[in-house]
């Protein structure tokens, strides 16, 4: 079994003096990385600062929420196709134990759905692992 070396997307990001929920500026960050060094791919981090319809539960002084590009799976999938990364791995939004876990019924299915969407991307990148933190 081959060893694959990944770096996760959000941290990243600041090699390239960008943030991590810029997604545009994250992928330029990867490419550069991918075209100078040995990693064999990504780890893609879901932020719930693209979300269009919550704000981050979690980390709420970390980006302003009304200021970042919002983004749908679908722009997300679009988008890294169209740059041929290779993603080995997605990360789902850090919000996604506050949704699964609270005691608010009405944040359940708000976690389903992230669940479902990171499971989604995950498939269609051909990514064989998706991590959940609870």
């Amino acid at each position: 079994m081959k060893c694959l070396i990944s770096v996760s997307s959000a941290p990243i990001a600041k090699l390239g003096n960008k943030e991590y929920y810029d997604l545009i500026g994250t992928i330029d960050v990867m490419k550069k990385i991918l075209s100078e060094s040995v990693v064999d791919g990504f780890e893609l981090q879901l932020e719930p600062e693209w979300d269009s319809d919550n704000p981050p539960l979690t980390d709420r002084d970390l980006a302003d929420w009304t200021k970042t590009p919002k983004y749908t799976t679908g722009e997300i999938l679009d988008i890294l196709r169209r740059e041929a990364l290779p993603i080995l791995s997605v990360h789902a939004s850090r919000d996604i134990g506050s949704y699964l876990c609270s005691s608010q019924e009405h944040y359940w299915e708000k976690g389903k759905h992230v669940a479902y969407d990171a499971l989604f991307i995950a498939n269609e990148l051909g990514a064989s692992v998706c991590v959940f933190h609870l």
